[in-house]
Formats: structure tokens, C-alpha cells, sequence
């Protein structure tokens, strides 16, 4: 008959589990080749957008290095090829978050039952509204215009020709149905976007004037800057009988916040 096996020292008896002890765990790293345990990846997106929009409108494709970035968007380099493959994915990913809902929109203005001059202030108001909302826009766009162009592959030209589209199908509306003149759309186009986006861009240049105090007045809200390109428009294309009086001035509908 065996001895009953007599009980461990203290010393080598194990501790009592302690309530919600099992529970507990070290913290969680990193994976390795994707984003971090516990972080929104849509979090994570927005804020490597938001930070690459500020660099590549500041310092241009070029300049605006990953390592920049990623220190800007407080992420590990990692997480921009997670997201965006390369740094060309990401700035491809940015003019479609610029361009593509700009799009969607101005489809929604042609679909409506209203004549052309009306979709047409509309136009004006949406697109100027959104330029202004997103002051990187214009500095970007001007790089690109002083590089040639040779970051913008066919699908995002394909995203920025749909305002021009939207335009010249509200004007060839007019045209066919008599309420506007013979103009080229193309021109029509570069009439609103050539000075809002040398107007926004200009934002700095014009501060520093407003500063120096020079001769002129060299402010003005978006809410204004709308209205005149509304005017300046409707002036173009329509006939001078057509044209509205100055009481019925068209406004823009987006914020009146200055750039």
C-alpha cells in the first residue's frame, strides 16, 4: 500500500488565482505586414489622406516624401503601403477623394427640372463651394499645371473632366433651346475655373498685400467671389435682354468663410 503523498512546502505551493487574472494580457503589437491590431483601418485611411493632402499641396509630388508623411499622419511608413500600395496610390487616392464626389454631384445638378442658366448657377455655387472648402485643391492643381502634368494618369483625368463635361452639357443645353449665345465650352470652363483657382491659391499672396496695406482692397468672401463668377457667366452666354437684373443677382450657396 503506498504512502499517502505528504503536501508541498509552502514555499512550493502555487499561488490562488486571483479573480480576472487570466484575463489580462500584454498589449497588442503591430502585425506584421498589416495595419495595427485595434486601430479603425478607416481611421487610419482618412488620417494618411488628410496629412498626404497637406504635404503634396506644401511641397509638391517630389517633396513630399513617405517618411514626411507618415511623421505628419503619425503612423508607421508601413501603414501608407498598407493602405495605398505606393506613393503614387496615394496621390491618386487624393484627387479622386477631390474630384470623384464633385462629379457625382454635378450629374445630380443636370438631372434637375430647371432651365440651363439655373443648373448653371448651380454648377458655379458646387464647384467653387467645394474649391473652397478644400483650400489644398488649387496648389496642388498648379504644380501639376508647372510640371506638366506627368503625375495625372487616364483615370484621374477621366475624374477632373467630369466638371468640364457637366458645363459643356448645360451649355449646349442653352444653346439648343435659345437662352444662351454661341460660346465654346471649353472657354465657358476656364472662365469660372481659371480665377477660382488662382483666387484661392492666391490666398497668401493676397494676405501678405492686405498686410502691406497697398492701395486696393484686397478681401473678399467666397460667398461674393461666387456670385461674381455666377454674373460673369450668365453675362457670357446669355443674350443682354435674357440677362437678369441686379436686384436678381444670383448668390452662391456655400459658406461665406474667408480662404
Amino acid at each position: 500500500m503506498n504512502p499517502r503523498a505528504a503536501p508541498l512546502p509552502a514555499a512550493h505551493r502555487p499561488a490562488p488565482a486571483r479573480v480576472g487574472a487570466a484575463s489580462r494580457q500584454p498589449p497588442r503589437r503591430a502585425r506584421r505586414g498589416g495595419r495595427p491590431a485595434g486601430r479603425a483601418p478607416g481611421f487610419t485611411r482618412d488620417t494618411i489622406l488628410a496629412a498626404a493632402t497637406r504635404q503634396f499641396a506644401a511641397r509638391g509630388y517630389a517633396g513630399a516624401g513617405v517618411d514626411r508623411i507618415a511623421r505628419e499622419a503619425g503612423v508607421n511608413k508601413a501603414m501608407i503601403y498598407y493602405h495605398f500600395a505606393s506613393k503614387a496610390g496615394l496621390y491618386r487616392a487624393i484627387l479622386r477623394e477631390l474630384f470623384e464626389p464633385a462629379g457625382d454631384q454635378a450629374r445630380a445638378i443636370l438631372a434637375r427640372p430647371c432651365v440651363p442658366e439655373e443648373k448653371l448657377d448651380a454648377l458655379v455655387a458646387m464647384i467653387a463651394g467645394r474649391v473652397f472648402a478644400r483650400p489644398e485643391l488649387p496648389p496642388i492643381m498648379m504644380r501639376e499645371i508647372a510640371e506638366g502634368a506627368r503625375h495625372l494618369d487616364p483615370q484621374m483625368l477621366g475624374a477632373m473632366s467630369a466638371l468640364y463635361r457637366s458645363i459643356a452639357s448645360v451649355v449646349e443645353e442653352g444653346r439648343r433651346g435659345g437662352r444662351f449665345e454661341v460660346v465654346p465650352p471649353l472657354l465657358v470652363y476656364f472662365t469660372l475655373i481659371g480665377p477660382l483657382i488662382l483666387f484661392v491659391g492666391g490666398a497668401p499672396v493676397r494676405r501678405a498685400m492686405s498686410r502691406l496695406r497697398v492701395a486696393g482692397d484686397w478681401d473678399c468672401d467666397a460667398d461674393a467671389f461666387g456670385a461674381h463668377l455666377q454674373r460673369v457667366l450668365r453675362r457670357l452666354l446669355m443674350p443682354p435682354a435674357a440677362q437678369p437684373p441686379a436686384a436678381r443677382r444670383p448668390r452662391a450657396g456655400h459658406s461665406g468663410r474667408k480662404p
